[in-house]
């Protein structure tokens, strides 16, 4: 018979001091997991410590502690001035603990370079962006028309600079690799160079010289895009007549000519190309041609005027061309004028008058509009009613 009424109950608690044992699962690759003092038991409500480590190039992907059971235990972490230190509280249960670790893959950039055209970075043969720890990284690198390169390093974020090797044409393709060995993206540096190209000549030098100039120093050699002076220095009696360049591709000389001409100075200069030029002079003797009108006796006065010609030029019986305008024949000169050129073996030359005559009677009649013209060469004179045109021999 049980009566109702108060009742006391008393229960006597003592701690769980059991031993509970941390397994470590030693199937883990590519990372350890450890705990912090060696430990391999705790009891319940310690704070355990793991050291989970992954091997260089790698990072922790996941972090597995279960109870007897297969429950999941809370873990905290990283932790402290440790990134491999995680944290858990024991269980009044044995546990379980067990990390997956993954791939690292590190950015990898070519910098931009003055002289660099065209990069490109390839990982196991493919072209790629990044690499893991301990794969070899391929480069190929083009510099620009005028650059070469001259040094090549790479640079992890935590490392040093190093250089590497590349090899191929120096003015075209250059290809190097390195093995990556230190975490962190990856930066390639490329130095180039402006590449100085020798300046060839080719002249006469009983007939006058050529001296090149950059920056107002003389000089054989110069850079693409470097304007390049050209002091022309002719002997006595002579004129340049020609001045060009010509520049050499794969050490052969290309067939087409540059003419250089003289800049708003009055100078002769050129912009250098990215391959070794050469420079041709030509010179002439200097020719002197007079152009003389003589007016008719036909008792009209023409006088009081001005009269202009042009002095022009064929070669190769091509169209005739004007190399000289306006040249004034007047009273006041005593309606001759006198021109030195540098004629051309072979060439012919003519005065052409241009400045009304051909709608005004001439005296004698009416003469075509370039009649009435001497043209005087040494002691020799030549008058015709028509534009007199003779041929300058060779050496005359």
């Amino acid at each position: 018979e049980i009566k109702w009424g108060d009742m006391t109950v008393r229960g006597n608690f003592v701690p769980d001091e059991t031993d509970y044992a941390i397994t470590i699962d030693q199937q883990v690759v590519n990372g350890t997991i450890s705990t912090a003092n060696g430990q391999d038991t705790a009891r319940w409500g310690d704070n355990v410590i793991l050291r989970v480590h992954p091997e260089p190039g790698y990072q922790m992907d996941s972090l597995t502690i279960t109870d007897k059971d297969g429950n999941e235990v809370t873990w905290n972490g990283p932790g402290g001035n440790n990134e491999d230190e995680y944290t858990f509280t024991m269980p009044a249960s044995s546990v379980e603990v067990s990390a997956a670790f993954a791939a690292v893959y590190y950015g990898i950039q070519v910098e931009e370079s003055e002289g660099l055209l065209r990069s490109s970075v390839y990982v196991n043969g493919e072209e790629a962006g990044q690499a893991r720890l301990g794969e070899t990284i391929r480069v190929k690198l083009l510099p620009k028309a005028g650059y070469e390169i001259s040094r090549v390093t790479w640079q992890a974020e935590q490392g040093e600079e190093t250089e590497f090797t590349v090899a191929g044409d120096p003015e075209g393709y250059r290809e190097g690799g390195f093995t990556l060995n230190t975490s962190g993206d990856v930066t390639i540096h490329v130095y180039t160079e402006k590449i100085k190209f020798n300046i060839l000549s080719d002249y006469d030098n009983s007939k006058g010289g050529i001296f090149f100039l950059v920056d107002n120093q003389e000089t054989d050699k110069a850079c693409n895009g470097d304007r390049v002076t050209v002091d022309v220095q002719a002997a006595e009696g002579y004129v340049l007549s020609r001045l060009y360049f010509t520049a050499f591709v794969d050490d052969q000389e290309e067939s087409y000519r540059a003419e250089i001409e003289k800049d708003n100075e009055g100078k002769y200069t050129f912009i250098m190309e990215p391959a070794v030029v050469k420079v041709y002079a030509e010179f002439t003797m200097e020719t002197t041609l007079e152009a003389r009108l003589n007016w008719a006796d036909s008792g009209e006065n023409y006088t009081h005027r001005d009269v202009k010609v042009d002095l022009q030029e064929r070669k190769d019986g091509q169209d005739w061309t004007t190399i000289k305008e306006d040249l004034v024949l007047n009273e006041r000169n005593g309606w001759s004028q006198s021109v030195t050129i540098p004629a051309e073996p072979g060439a012919e030359y003519r005065f052409v008058e241009k400045d009304g005559l051909g709608e005004t009677i001439l005296p004698g009649g009416n003469l075509p509009v370039d009649a009435a013209f001497f043209l005087n060469k040494g002691n020799a004179l030549y008058e015709a009613a028509y534009t007199a045109a003779y041929v300058i021999e060779g050496g005359t």
